[in-house]
This record gives C-alpha cells, structure tokens and sequence, in this order.
C-alpha cells in the first residue's frame, strides 16, 4: 500500500518574499497583504512523482490588533486561485488566533484555521487547531 503525501515548493527567496509583503498600520490595526506563487506536486513513499502538480496564486489579507501589551488578536482570509482549473478558487483559508508575548524573543500562539476545498467534482473542510511555542535566537557571536 502507497502512503500519499504532498510536496509543496512555494516560490520564494527571503529578500523577494519580504519585498511582495506590505503592511501598513491605521490607527492601531495592522494589515498586510501577501501575494505568493505556490507549485505544488503530488508523491508516493516509493519516490514515484504523480502527476504534473498544480500551480497556484495565493493573496493573504491579515489585520492584528493589539488588545493590551502583551495580546494581539488577528485574523485573515487567504484565497488559493489554481491556474488552469475548472474552479478559479482551489481553497479559501480563513485563520483567526491570539498571540501572547511572555517577553520579546518568546510567544505562544492559539489559533483557528478554516478551509474550505472547493476545487474538486466534491466539496470538503479543513478544520485545524494549533498552540505553537515561538521563540527567536542568535546564533553565531
């Protein structure tokens, strides 16, 4: 039995992706918006590629607002637009969440993420939960 996965490559290089995201602060709401290319190709354990993949424009819109000094609350929708597909809109991800500052370098994030799939004969939902532990380092001298 093959196990089925999926690869995904998205199109970025650190210093272009940086440049693409632009963010801009009304009042004390921030927006930022996203655009990204997406390749993405399907595989089996075996390493046989299936497939051609499927190639996709993903624009995310994200507003944070901060509720104290500490808790940040934010939310953002995200259309994937597949190109060449019988549907112009592949998925569409909606994320809402909180992050709490225990200090500069170290956050913990809740969040909610619904995805509906539409890009298929058949229509399905995502529902994902997550509480990721965020710290920053320096690494060298």
């Amino acid at each position: 039995m093959l196990v089925e996965g999926v690869l995904d490559v998205a199109v970025q290089v650190a210093q272009q992706a940086q440049a693409l995201v632009r963010a801009l602060e009304l009042h004390e709401v921030k927006l930022a918006f996203r655009p990204l290319i997406q390749y993405r190709s399907g595989f089996v354990d075996d390493g046989d590629v299936g497939g051609d993949g499927d190639t996709f424009a993903r624009t995310r819109l994200r507003a944070e607002y901060p509720v104290t000094k500490k808790l940040d609350v934010y939310g953002s929708i995200e259309p994937f637009f597949a190109f060449g597909a019988d549907y112009p809109v592949d998925n569409w991800r909606n994320e809402l969440g909180l992050q709490y500052g225990f200090s500069k370098k170290v956050r913990l994030d809740l969040y909610y993420i619904y995805r509906p799939d539409y890009g298929k004969a058949y229509n399905r939902a995502f529902h994902t939960v997550g509480i990721p532990l965020r710290f920053r380092t320096k690494v060298g001298r």
